[in-house]
C-alpha cells in the first residue's frame, strides 16, 4: 500500500474512534446536565434550621428545593416569581432553572407581623 493511502487509512480509523469516544460521552453528560441540584431546607418555627440561612446554587443549574415545615407556611421565592405551600403534613417542592445571578430571598406571606420576613436566602453564582 503506498504511504499516500496508508495515512488516509489511519487518519480514518481515528476519526471514527474519536467520533466514538464522543458519541459514548453523551450520555452522561446529557444524564449529568438534567440532574437537578437538589437541596433539602428543614424550618423550624419558621427559622431555617441546620445551616447557614443562605443556600449557593450555580447559574444554569436546575435547582430543587425539598421544603419541611413544623407549622403552615405560604413561601415566596422573589426574583423567580414562585410560591410553595409547606407544613407539618405538607412538605413542598420549588423547582427552578436558575437563570438570574443574584442573591433572592425566599420570604413568608402571611396576614400580620411577619409577612415578607425573610426566611432564608438562594444565592445564584455565575
Amino acid at each position: 500500500m503506498k504511504l499516500g493511502v496508508r495515512l488516509c487509512v489511519v487518519a480514518a480509523a481515528i476519526l471514527c474512534l474519536e467520533a466514538q469516544a464522543a458519541q459514548a460521552a453523551l450520555p452522561a453528560a446529557a444524564a449529568a446536565a438534567a440532574a437537578p441540584h437538589r437541596l433539602a431546607v428543614t424550618l423550624r418555627g419558621g427559622t431555617l434550621v441546620g445551616q447557614d440561612n443562605t443556600l449557593k446554587v450555580g447559574q444554569g443549574e436546575t435547582v430543587e428545593l425539598a421544603i419541611t415545615s413544623d407549622r403552615p407556611m405560604m413561601l415566596h421565592l422573589h426574583g423567580y416569581e414562585l410560591m410553595a405551600e409547606v407544613g407539618p403534613d405538607r412538605p413542598a417542592k420549588i423547582v427552578f432553572v436558575a437563570k438570574i445571578a443574584g442573591r433572592f430571598p425566599v420570604h413568608q406571606h402571611t396576614e400580620g407581623p411577619g409577612n415578607h420576613r425573610a426566611v432564608f436566602f438562594v444565592e445564584v453564582h455565575p
